[in-house]
């Protein structure tokens, strides 16, 4: 069973939850309910959920001061609410999904698919695919995908832009566009490849500038600025 706790203020938000829930993914388990932020804290870190489905505006703080009330995080994360300026937010909290209220229940069904998913390969043994082959001069360097801030083109090689390195490798943009996690990775421009989870501010116009985890800025080009902002409103 995906052992689940329920964080929402309104009596009428709970039980609808409940209900998708038990409607649609029976092996899911409502192991408490709470309204206030140092109840969920007390319930995550006693319960130590699976899942966990969390608004932000609720009783005593935000959502936010729930996550950094944890000991030790363990769980996949919903978040569900009516505001919609928090989703760059939600994403550096590695949030499964970002649901607006309204509930609709596709988009509920699509955010708890992609929790259970994620569930079940935590679940099972650590993966090759974790780790992420870089093409480089001398061979072959394995880094782990979260290390990842951005691929920049160069000419027909790639600079793969980590925290604290920068690395060159022989193969162009476009074949790493192939195979990264299309969750978490999003080409804002011809030039560039970003990891969604280090984004810092997100600057919106015509076209789009970011401001990554280094303080590096990234162009999010005209034609592919609506699908990006899309693409962040749905995570």
């Amino acid at each position: 069973m995906i052992r689940t706790i329920i964080v929402e203020d309104e009596y009428f938000g709970q039980e609808l939850l409940k209900k998708h829930l038990s409607e649609n993914f029976p092996e899911t388990m409502v192991v408490a309910t709470e309204s206030t932020v140092s109840g969920a804290v007390e319930a995550i870190n006693l319960h130590k959920p699976d899942l966990v489905l969390l608004d932000i505006q609720i009783l005593g703080g935000t959502g936010f001061d729930v996550l950094k009330g944890i000991k030790n995080r363990n769980f996949e994360l919903i978040f569900i609410t009516a505001f919609n300026q928090y989703a760059i937010d939600a994403i550096k909290n590695d949030a499964s999904d970002y649901i607006l209220k309204p509930i609709k229940a596709n988009e509920f069904a699509t955010g708890m698919k992609k929790c259970i998913d994620r569930i079940n390969t935590r679940s099972a043994p650590l993966r090759k695919d974790q780790t992420f082959p870089i093409n480089t001069s001398i061979g072959i360097e394995y880094l782990p995908e979260n290390d990842i801030l951005y691929f920049e083109a160069d000419g027909t090689y790639t600079n793969v832009v980590c925290e604290h390195k920068k690395m060159l490798s022989s193969k162009n943009i476009g074949e790493y566009e192939k195979q990264l996690d299309k969750a978490i990775f999003f080409r804002t421009h011809h030039s560039y490849i970003i990891n969604c989870k280090k984004i810092k501010k997100f600057e919106k116009g015509r076209s789009g500038r970011l401001i990554m985890s280094n303080g590096n800025e990234i162009p999010v080009s005209q034609r592919r600025i609506k699908e990006f902002t899309l693409f962040i409103d749905s995570i």
